[in-house]
């Protein structure tokens, strides 16, 4: 790992893992923040708002 360069290679883990949390970090907050608007985007009938009580659920969980 790292052809000899083990600063190289430590600095290459550590923006792989900066990414990997940013993006999960970006994920988690736009799901966070749609989840109340989520069933009014597929459907105005009630049957739609399911998905808006399974994002409260997944919160919940989280």
């Amino acid at each position: 790992m790292g052809a000899g360069r083990p600063h190289g290679a430590r600095l290459a883990l550590h923006v792989m893992i900066t990414f990997a949390l940013s993006g999960g970090a970006t994920i988690a907050i736009t799901t966070l923040l749609v989840r109340n608007v989520w069933g009014k985007l597929y459907s105005r009938k009630e049957e739609g708002r399911l998905l808006e009580d399974v994002g409260d659920k997944i919160y919940v969980h989280l």
